[in-house]
């Protein structure tokens, strides 16, 4: 019987040691993927950070282009308003005057 108790005893202790490491285990596993959680997001978090960059650089890129075009448009569009001012200053000048008087 005593022999049993042994025995059995025996078994307590390894089932406790088990249950021991297995905690260790946990732990440690636990903590492992919390590391590795902070990892991934840092990762990504920096990922998102480049690629939000890289939009805002193509963004600044194309307004600039944008505002370019508009300038270069506008500009022609002032030397066209001037051109066909002095082209038809004298016609212009007329119409008006004939308008003003009645004609």
């Amino acid at each position: 019987m005593e022999k049993v108790l042994n025995l059995l005893d025996e078994i307590e202790k390894k089932a406790n040691a088990i249950l021991a490491h297995t905690s260790v285990e946990k732990t440690a596993l636990h903590d492992k993927l919390t590391k590795d959680m902070e990892k991934l997001d840092k990762e990504m978090e920096a990922k998102t950070n480049r690629q939000l960059d890289e939009l805002r650089k193509k963004m600044d890129l194309e307004i600039t282009n944008e505002k370019q075009h508009l300038i270069e448009s506008c500009n022609k569009q002032l030397e066209e308003l001037e051109v066909n001012y002095h082209k038809n200053h004298d016609k212009l000048v007329d119409e008006v005057f004939n308008k003003v008087i009645g004609e």
